[in-house]
């Protein structure tokens, strides 16, 4: 006979495969399960990279997008958080009566890189959110 811990721990490793499973199916559409998130975490990484704009916790995850990987036994569950930028429009200059060729119209950029903006990205009130694929370093 299984004895009351034994079926208690059972339950336990039952609850956390299904909430495992509902993470999975939530990230294939592009939705956070923050049962999966611990907190602290998110509000180290939050304070220690200074380009990223969130003040708390809850902003980085509302902006992150998640993504599940499997590799053998092993299931990573990974949240992007964007960065902050600033966002510059850049117009061209005339010289020599030549007015340059620009690859891009929008440049971001933060202390640390500086990336071309392509068309397509979302904005969020006066927040514009772009993925990886549409900016060009």
């Amino acid at each position: 006979m299984y004895t009351q811990e034994s079926l208690n721990q059972l339950l336990i490793i039952k609850e956390d495969i299904e909430e495992i499973i509902r993470a999975c199916q939530l990230a294939k559409s592009g939705v956070i399960n923050t049962n999966l998130l611990d907190m602290d975490e998110i509000q180290r990484i939050v304070s220690e990279v200074h380009s990223l704009p969130y003040n708390n916790e809850v902003e980085a995850v509302e902006y992150g997008k998640p993504s599940v990987f499997v590799n053998g036994t092993t299931l990573l569950y990974i949240l992007s958080i964007p960065k902050r930028f600033d966002k510059i429009i850049v117009r061209a200059a005339i010289i020599q009566s030549k007015q340059l060729d620009l690859k891009y119209s929008t440049v971001l950029l933060n202390h640390e890189d500086v990336y071309g903006m392509e068309e397509g990205c979302s904005m969020i009130i006066n927040t514009t959110i772009c993925s990886a694929q549409q900016l060009k370093s």
